[in-house]
């Protein structure tokens, strides 16, 4: 992502074509600037290094908002649903808004917010005076185009970043676009550093970012795969290595380029979390365990898998060895209660 040296404040909408989220949020002020009464405003703020406001109709709001978000008052929108609307009372919102608002006579302000890997990448607001203001369907709208372009500015942003552990420990693919269900995943077999069968990281990489573990909290999830023995005897290894990589495939497609993935036995996996909550964990398992059972549609192979996956956390001093032994046990207790379960590590 272009990141330009100062912050830029415009009371125009801008138009970079070069940065997609900043193009979204121009085609979107351009949209709404019609509504001569209404204002419109979009803040994006991929990185703590650039500030974008973006906006149509009344400039005295636009400046007013610029002023709070250089200030850090995010009071606007940090309650707001990502990914949707909330309703706020002009006289809820920071003082120099309100005051803003007030003035122009706005009676009603919607705020939404796009989050991307839990960074808020983009704030709309709708300034309403009129009695008839944009419909939830075109909030909504306006919404969906920044959170597109978020997204594609948050994998642009992965590909550049330059650091010497990113060789270690970025997802290593060749093409990063998350492949659908079905679809080959492209990797280099040959990399010393990757699984040859799945793609992911080798278990002796794995340990290397283990013994260079520095965060004072860490969260992890390992995965087995339920009957493994028996695939292999019943469908042989050509169709059980398509199975191992089709799981690793949904992995890669439902984690971010920056966790460490990883294959540790021959049905084992584990996805190394950075800078995710346990809560944000706790519900990306719960998608990982959706995706790794739905059907995968190979040819003489079975219908579909489960596995048992366990979810660990530790605060403080960290110590991955012992997370991960707690992991295994997790595991192994929950295979014994039955297939397919989440459970939680002690």
């Amino acid at each position: 992502m272009s990141t330009p040296n100062a912050a830029i404040t415009s009371f125009d909408a801008l138009d970079d074509e070069s940065d997609s989220l900043l193009a979204a949020a121009a085609a979107a002020a351009a949209r709404c600037a019609d509504h001569e009464q209404d204002s419109f405003v979009v803040i994006v703020r991929p990185n703590a290094h650039h500030e974008v406001v973006a906006g149509g109709g009344n400039g005295v709001l636009r400046a007013a908002v610029s002023v709070a978000a250089g200030a850090g008052n995010d009071r606007a929108w940090r309650d707001a649903p990502a990914g949707s609307t909330i309703e706020t009372a002009p006289r809820s919102l920071p003082e120099v808004i309100a005051a803003a608002a007030t003035g122009a006579g706005i009676r009603r302000v919607h705020t939404g917010r796009i989050d991307v890997d839990g960074t808020t990448f983009a704030v709309a607001m709708w300034f309403e005076a009129s009695e008839i203001g944009t419909t939830e369907d075109a909030r909504l709208a306006v919404l969906e185009s920044l959170r597109h372009a978020a997204e594609q500015s948050a994998r642009t942003a992965a590909r550049e970043e330059t650091e010497p552990a990113a060789a270690v420990t970025a997802a290593p693919l060749v093409d990063d676009a998350a492949p659908a269900d079905g679809d080959a995943r492209v990797f280099d077999s040959s990399d010393p550093r990757l699984d040859p069968v799945t793609g992911v990281l080798r278990a002796e990489m794995f340990e290397a970012v283990v013994e260079e573990y520095e965060d004072e909290d860490a969260n992890l999830v390992m995965l087995d795969i339920d009957g493994y023995d028996e695939l292999r005897a019943t469908y042989g290894d050509e169709v059980v290595d398509l199975v191992l990589r089709r799981t690793a495939d949904r992995l890669v497609t439902n984690s971010r380029r920056n966790d460490v993935i990883a294959r540790l036995g021959d049905d084992r996996f584990v996805v190394l979390f950075h800078g995710v909550t346990r809560s944000d964990v706790l519900g990306i398992a719960k998608r990982l365990v959706g995706a790794l059972h739905e059907p995968l549609d190979i040819d003489g192979g079975p219908a579909d898998i489960t596995a048992t996956i366990a979810v660990a956390h530790q605060e403080g001093l960290v110590d991955l060895e012992e997370m991960i032994e707690s992991a295994s046990a997790a595991i192994e207790s929950g295979k014994r209660a039955g297939a397919g379960r989440l459970v939680l590590a002690a």
